[in-house]
């Protein structure tokens, strides 16, 4: 019986230098590129650093870079002074939704809408807010109070920012009217109040006093009847002697 034996093949190993395994190492990163690069779904988000190695990117993350890079060629062409403008711009766009937000922070129990801002483009591209407002609608109240403290807060509202405009201090204006309006119908009633406790303390000793007077007007009245009944008896009386005597 011949035996049949299993023999393993064995690829001869050669030694390469350090620069035939960079040549390889270079083609084979050249070719995976190639296959990246032709698969045109996959290739949008495939990026590769320095060495060659490539990595997967989010859009969110592309997006960014993209427009890091826009904001970058974009600097470089426009001049000083339009780096400057747009400098002034981003201060000014942080200074009005500061000042809009310190509206509708201290607005308490005023409904409050907004803000609205108005924009402006910049030499760099963007849009940059130059103004804004906040909308409110002031509720009316039904008693002096009420109004006071609304007018408080309307004025607080008003003055929030750290610098109002003129805007916010002609509201902050009528607002001190409306509270000075409240302060003087808040005494008037309370005077109001005073009479009319006066008034009925004055109701209550009075009362008494009218009492008396009836009832001296009553014994008055019955003093007069009898005194008359008493003259009419006694006229009666002597008549009746008269005849008898006579």
């Amino acid at each position: 019986m011949e035996s049949i034996s299993s023999i393993s093949r064995v690829s001869p190993v050669y030694e390469i230098s350090n620069t035939q395994r960079s040549e390889i190492f270079a083609a084979n990163n050249a070719n995976f590129r190639n296959l990246k690069i032709n698969n045109e779904k996959k290739s949008e988000n495939i990026f590769f650093n320095e060495s060659g190695d490539s990595y997967v990117m989010s859009e969110d993350a592309k997006r960014e870079i993209e427009k890091e890079k826009s904001k970058e060629s974009i600097n470089e062409e426009i001049s000083d002074d339009e780096k400057k403008e747009v400098e002034s711009l981003k201060k000014r766009d942080r200074e009005v939704r500061i000042h809009e937000q310190a509206h509708i922070a201290a607005s308490g129990n005023i409904p409050v809408s907004g803000p609205v801002y108005t924009f402006k483009k910049g030499p760099d591209g963007n849009m940059y807010v130059v103004d804004g407002h906040v909308n409110f609608t002031l509720p009316k109240g039904n008693t002096p109070d009420e109004k006071l403290q609304i007018a408080q807060q309307l004025r607080r509202l008003a003055l929030a920012p750290a610098n109002p405009s003129s805007k916010d201090r002609q509201v902050a204006a009528k607002a001190s009217e409306k509270i000075n309006s409240a302060n003087k119908e808040k005494r008037e009633e309370n005077l109001e109040k005073i009479e009319n406790v006066k008034k009925s303390d004055v109701s209550k000793k009075s009362q008494p006093l009218e009492e008396t007077d009836k009832k001296s007007d009553f014994k008055k009245s019955n003093a007069s009847v009898i005194y008359e009944r008493s003259l009419e008896f006694f006229s009666n009386l002597n008549k009746s002697s008269f005849l008898i005597y006579a």
